[in-house]
C-alpha cells in the first residue's frame, strides 16, 4: 500500500498513547483486530438502522444465477453500500440488493427472526471491490418457520446497545442483572425507537417475546414488541462510534488482499485499515465520523498504521500528526508515537466547556514513512462521548 497526508490547525489540548499501520498488502502481508478503549463499556450502541439498496451497484459486472441457495440474512456495519448480506450454509458471505418493498419486507423479517431461508436472484462481482459479490434478489422462500411462539417477556429492565458489525441483529439488550439478548423488531416505529435508545443511552422497559436456538444453538433474541423509556443514564462516556457514517477524501482501491474504505477504520479490527488514496503521503487527506445528533466529546482513541504485525506496520506509512476539525468549527491538532495499537487521547476540557459536535474529522498532516510502500494507513478511530 501506499500512504497520504493532511494539515489543519490547533486549538484543543490532549494526552496521547498508541498507533498502528495501513498500506496494500502482500500476500505475505496481512493483518489483525482492534481493542475498544479500556475503562469503558464495551457495548456498542448503534449509528441507526443498516438501508437497504433497491438495485445493484454501479461497477458490477453481471455474474452467474442463484437458485435456491440456503443460509441467513445478517446487518451489514453501518455506511456499507449494502444494508444487509447474505451467509451461505457453507459460510460464503454475499451483500444483497432489495429491488422490491415486498422482497425488501422479507428480507427485514429473515434478518429480525434469524429465520433460515432459501433464496434466488443474479449474483453480480465488483472488481474494484477485491471480487465483492452481491445478490440482487428475485424471491425469498422462509424454512425454518417453526411453531416455536416463543417465551413471553413482559417489562424487563435494562440498557440498549449497539452490536459489532456482521451480527445477525443490530442492538442487543442487557438486562439490568447482566443477561445479554439480542433485539429486533419489524415494525419500523419500534426499530426507530430502539435505535434512539441504544444512542441516548436510556434505561429502558421491553416487552415482547424471547426466542432461543435462532438462528444458532446458543443464540438468544427478544422480538420487541413494546419499548418504553423509563430514564437516560448518568452522563458516563460511551464509545459511540458504531452510530457514525464514515467517509473520506480518497481511498486506496481494494485488490486481492482486501479493501481499504473509510469503514476498515471503524471495524474494530486491526488486520483491516484505512489507506488513503492520493498520490504521495497522503498529507491534506482525511477521514470523516458523522453522527446522527450533536455529543458532548470525551476522549478520542486512533491507532495510526497497518496493525497487522510489526512488519507491515513498519512497510507502511503512519500518521504523525494531524488536525482534528469538529462540526462547530473548532480544531485540535495531534501527535501520535510511532507505535502500534489504540492511542488515547482526553478531549475533557477544565473547566469547560467541552467540544459538542456531529463530526469528527481526522486530516494528515505528517507522517513517519513507511520503508516499502508510500500509503499512509488509519487502522482504527473511536469516538467517546455523552448524549445529551
Amino acid at each position: 500500500m501506499r500512504s497520504k497526508y493532511v494539515r489543519s490547525s490547533v486549538i484543543v489540548t490532549l494526552s496521547a498513547a498508541l498507533i498502528s499501520g495501513c498500506g496494500p498488502v502482500a500476500a505475505e502481508d496481512q493483518a489483525r483486530p482492534t481493542n475498544p478503549l479500556t475503562a469503558q463499556e464495551t457495548h456498542t450502541p448503534t449509528t441507526q438502522e443498516p438501508k437497504m439498496t433497491p438495485t445493484p451497484p454501479p461497477q458490477m459486472d453481471s455474474g452467474g444465477t442463484v437458485e435456491g441457495w440456503t443460509g441467513t440474512i445478517v446487518d451489514l456495519p453501518a455506511g456499507n453500500q449494502f444494508g444487509q448480506e447474505f451467509v451461505r450454509q457453507d459460510g460464503e458471505e454475499f451483500h444483497l440488493g432489495t429491488p422490491t418493498d415486498e422482497i425488501r419486507q422479507q428480507v427485514v423479517e429473515a434478518r429480525s427472526t434469524g429465520a433460515e431461508v432459501r433464496v434466488w436472484g443474479t449474483l453480480h462481482t465488483s472488481p474494484s471491490e477485491g471480487e465483492a459479490q452481491a445478490i440482487v434478489l428475485d424471491r425469498v422462500e422462509f424454512l425454518s418457520q417453526s411453531n416455536d411462539q416463543g417465551e413471553p417477556v413482559e417489562g424487563w429492565l435494562g440498557t440498549i446497545y449497539k452490536l459489532p458489525p456482521g451480527n445477525q441483529f443490530g442492538q442487543t439488550f442487557v438486562r439490568d442483572d447482566g443477561e445479554q439478548y439480542d433485539v429486533g423488531t419489524s415494525d419500523e416505529a419500534l426499530r426507530a425507537a430502539i435505535a434512539d435508545a441504544a444512542w441516548n443511552g436510556a434505561h429502558v422497559s421491553v416487552d415482547g417475546r424471547l426466542y432461543i436456538g435462532v438462528p444458532a444453538g446458543e443464540a438468544r433474541h427478544i422480538e420487541v414488541e413494546e419499548l418504553t423509556v423509563v430514564s437516560l443514564p448518568a452522563p458516563e462516556p460511551r464509545d459511540l462510534t458504531p452510530f457514525a457514517e464514515v467517509s473520506a477524501s480518497s481511498s486506496l482501491p481494494g485488490d486481492q488482499y482486501g479493501t481499504y474504505s473509510p469503514y476498515q477504520a471503524v471495524d474494530r479490527a486491526e488486520e483491516t485499515s484505512w489507506v488513503e488514496g492520493s498520490s504521495g503521503p497522503g498529507l491534506g487527506q482525511w477521514i470523516e465520523l458523522l453522527f446522527p445528533d450533536a455529543f458532548e466529546l470525551h476522549a478520542l482513541a486512533l491507532d495510526v498504521g497497518f496493525d497487522a504485525g510489526d512488519d507491515l506496520f513498519d512497510k507502511n506509512n503512519r500518521i504523525k500528526c494531524a488536525t482534528v476539525l469538529f462540526s462547530n468549527g473548532e480544531q485540535t491538532s495531534i501527535e501520535f508515537d510511532d507505535v502500534r495499537g489504540l492511542q488515547q487521547f482526553a478531549m475533557v476540557r477544565a473547566p469547560g466547556p467541552n467540544v459538542k459536535t456531529t463530526s469528527v474529522r481526522v486530516i494528515i498532516d505528517e507522517v513517519y514513512p513507511g520503508s516499502r510502500y508510500d500509503d499512509t494507513c488509519l487502522a482504527e478511530i473511536q469516538v467517546w462521548g455523552v448524549v445529551h
